[in-house]
């Protein structure tokens, strides 16, 4: 099993791109899962879309692969949703991992995994959070990942 520790967003955006519909998206912040910086959309906006996508990974085989992170999360529930999405070309996405709410501790970091099948050739990762037509009160304070890591 080979084991991919994607960069810790300590100093910047670490090759992902912020691919959200409106800016400012993804952003470099403070506080990271036990460091400094994080990935994070903070405060987010009502009825919008939010993605960071992964520099491009290749697998050598059909895999089994298992994706790795922490995640801060304050989203209203029931409507706003931070999802774990894979491709091989990075047009086309299949959704891992979604979830809305609160990360269970809140405000810390909390440790989450997924495991999905891939097929060989290129692997993207993004991160994608969406919101409804209306973001309620109280305010939300939106999502931040740090730490993720990929494993075949």
């Amino acid at each position: 099993m080979s084991v991919s520790r994607l960069p810790a967003f300590e100093s910047g955006t670490d090759g992902w791109t912020d691919k959200s519909a409106t800016s400012p998206g993804w952003q470099n912040q403070p506080p990271g899962d036990a460091s400094s910086q994080a990935m994070a959309v903070s405060p987010y906006q009502q009825n919008t879309t939010y993605s960071l996508v992964s520099p491009k990974m290749t697998l050598p085989d059909r895999s089994s692969v298992k994706v790795t992170w922490a995640e801060r999360r304050d989203t209203e529930k029931c409507c706003d949703f931070l999802a774990l999405q894979w491709s091989s070309d990075g047009v086309v996405w299949t959704t891992a991992e979604s979830i809305d709410g609160q990360n269970p501790d809140f405000p810390n970091f909390t440790a989450v995994n997924t495991t999905f099948v891939a097929p060989k050739g290129d692997l993207y990762l993004r991160f994608v959070l969406t919101s409804d037509q209306l973001v309620a009160t109280p305010p939300y304070t939106g999502v931040a990942v740090d730490n993720v890591q990929v494993q075949r």
